[in-house]
């Protein structure tokens, strides 16, 4: 009787299967990690734009908080806060713009802004910003209130 020796070299199909599902699965999570980045890095672009524009808006009426309407009466606070609801916000905003709305209809977001006099601080003034943007949602407006003096 004669023995015959093969010599398999090589790679099974269940072998390459395996192989090529592994490398696929890779991919998959390489993807979706690099997808998931891409998001946070634009919600921090659009952050950091806000924060910006917020920034830019304050230095303005810090240097001429004389010229904007200040509003003394707390009995026209409703009527001021109402100038807050977002069908109402007076400006228009984007990445390298603030601009009344008439002037921007196609800016993503809306700005409005009330000053009035701090309750308990004679001299002090509270701006209270609200701002919407359309990648935040439909229902999503962010609130910010700051307090400066005239004459900064």
């Amino acid at each position: 009787m004669k023995i015959i020796k093969t010599n398999e070299v090589g790679v099974t199909l269940v072998e390459l299967m395996i192989s090529l599902g592994l490398g696929l699965g890779l991919l998959l999570l390489a993807v979706t990690a690099f997808n998931g980045l891409n998001q946070l890095q634009y919600q921090n672009k659009l952050r950091i734009i806000e924060n910006k524009q917020i920034n830019n808006m304050l230095q303005n009426i810090r240097k001429g908080l004389a010229y904007y309407q200040i509003h003394y009466d707390n009995s026209v606070m409703g009527d001021a806060q109402g100038s807050l609801k977002k069908d109402n916000l007076k400006y228009a905003w984007d990445s390298h713009i603030v601009t009344e709305k008439k002037n921007c209809e196609k800016c993503s977001g809306r700005m409005g802004f009330v000053i009035s006099p701090h309750q308990n601080m004679k001299g002090l003034y509270v701006v209270k910003f609200r701002l919407t943007h359309k990648d935040w949602g439909e229902n999503v407006i962010k609130e910010y209130s700051y307090a400066m003096t005239l004459g900064m």
